[in-house]
């Protein structure tokens, strides 16, 4: 929302320390650190307008950073007990469908403990080994499945449609 406003950037407190730190030291990535690096590995500086019909899922689009003509998706469900099915539709001149797959990053945490150290990406522990931040590997799913959001949960998405605005 800041984006469409004009804001350009974003600040955090602390990267080292104190109670909302990115890191614990030089060994634990908190779960922040994670989005973080997808927000800033995926999305881009082109901010798309999005709408929800439910009202406990948030949405972010913008055009990818990775993938050019692409769109990538924020896309939180902060429902404690219900999942979400999400239905895409980009634009009237673009079908939501017309290429064979999209790239899913799901995230979620252990047990469902919001407020514990540890994250998952697609159902797997994600631990920094001696420092090193570890890959981050989407899922691949075909654009004829549904995308469907555990509760408590938060997805990037990158969609393989190619949207002329973000070309």
């Amino acid at each position: 929302q800041a984006a469409l406003h004009g804001h350009r950037t974003h600040c955090r407190q602390s990267l080292v320390g104190g109670n909302y730190a990115l890191l614990e030291g030089t060994e634990r990535l908190n779960p922040d650190f994670y989005a973080a690096t997808m927000w800033r590995s995926l999305m881009g500086q082109s901010v798309l307008s999005v709408e929800s019909s439910f009202p406990m899922l948030r949405g972010y689009a913008h055009c990818s950073r990775q993938h050019q003509g692409k769109t990538t998706l924020v896309l939180l469900n902060l429902s404690r007990h219900d999942k979400v099915k999400v239905n895409v539709n980009l634009s009237e001149e673009v079908s939501p469908c017309t290429n064979t797959s999209r790239l899913e990053y799901h995230f979620s945490v252990p047990f469902g403990d919001i407020h514990g150290k540890s994250i998952q990406l697609n159902g797997k522990v994600l631990f920094a080994e001696k420092g090193n931040i570890p890959v981050m590997e989407p899922l691949n799913v075909s654009c004829d499945k549904d995308l469907i959001l555990q509760p408590l949960t938060y997805a990037f998405v990158v969609l393989s449609e190619d949207l002329p605005i973000c070309r």
